[in-house]
């Protein structure tokens, strides 16, 4: 029993100590000013004193101020003495209303675990500062005050960085994918393509030599240059003895050694069809090339 009673006195004064009444909550909101001008904002001043032992918060920037658009905030920090704490903060409401006379009154919440409690300071008018007189149902065209001005007036370009950085960013992104899935197709692609394009240049240039052209060695030097690209290998510093050491070469010994006598021995005429077996080579060597290349 005596236990009982202690208890019931312990719990009495934590109870006492610990709860209050909304009495003791004051919570005032009110204009500064006493008129307010559509699309301008008008400092609305919301102040709080409640009991040390109150969690009260006022409505930040996710609140809705209906039929008010909250502009800015300016929350000073909270004061307290041994028994209450005072808060206080100036929202710069706009109006987009036309009544003449509004109405406006702030919430702040008392939090309690997971749930609230709303306080309501009390009610404020304002007056609506009209701009214009008499708005008329529709006016002439002919009667407006309307002043005609074709003049160009240069208007600074403003760039959208933002939408720019995501832009590349996504664009790099792609590139990197195409790189990674489709990279080698595609070098095999440009290399065929330039492959291709620096062989009907050779055969052109051939052509034109065997038919015009009775210098055999800027003939052979011709055909080296093209070969030692083609095929990977210094044609271009090869004698035609090393040269025949190459088994593909071997096919057209006796046009390269006619040559050679062409050039270090008695001057003779080779007959075109002869030398034509310099082309034919060349074709059947970038035709193998291109396959080897497709199937790498």
């Amino acid at each position: 029993m005596f236990r009982k009673i202690i208890f019931g006195s312990l719990l009495l004064i934590f109870i006492n100590h610990f709860t209050y009444s909304q009495e003791d909550v004051i919570l005032k909101g009110y204009f500064l000013e006493d008129s307010i001008k559509i699309g301008v904002g008008s400092p609305y001043v919301l102040t709080a004193r409640y009991p040390i032992s109150v969690d009260l918060i006022f409505p930040d920037s996710l609140y809705d101020f209906s039929p008010y658009e909250l502009d800015e905030k300016l929350y000073y920090p909270t004061k307290s003495d041994s028994e209450y704490s005072y808060d206080s903060a100036v929202y710069y409401l706009t109006s987009f209303e036309i009544d003449s006379i509004q109405f406006y009154q702030m919430p702040a919440f008392i939090l309690k675990g997971k749930d609230s409690v709303v306080l309501t300071a009390q009610q404020d008018s304002i007056f609506l500062q009209q701009l214009v007189s008499e708005i008329p149902d529709s006016v002439a065209v002919e009667a407006m005050p309307l002043i005609e001005n074709t003049t160009y007036k240069k208007v600074n370009f403003q760039f959208n960085y933002p939408y720019l950085i995501i832009g590349l960013v996504l664009f790099f992104i792609i590139l990197i994918v195409v790189l990674v899935f489709f990279g080698k197709p595609i070098r095999k692609w440009f290399l065929l393509k330039k492959m291709s394009k620096a062989h009907m240049a050779y055969l052109d240039q051939l052509d034109k030599t065997i038919a015009s052209d009775k210098n055999y060695e800027h003939l052979i030097t011709l055909w080296k240059n093209y070969h030692a690209k083609l095929e990977g290998e210094p044609y271009t510093s090869y004698t035609t003895k090393e040269l025949l050491k190459l088994a593909p070469v071997k096919s057209i010994e006796t046009v390269l050694r006619n040559i050679d006598k062409a050039i270090y021995g008695k001057p003779i005429t080779l007959p075109i069809s002869e030398l034509y077996q310099l082309k034919n080579f060349s074709q059947e060597r970038f035709e193998e090339k291109i396959k080897e290349v497709e199937n790498g």
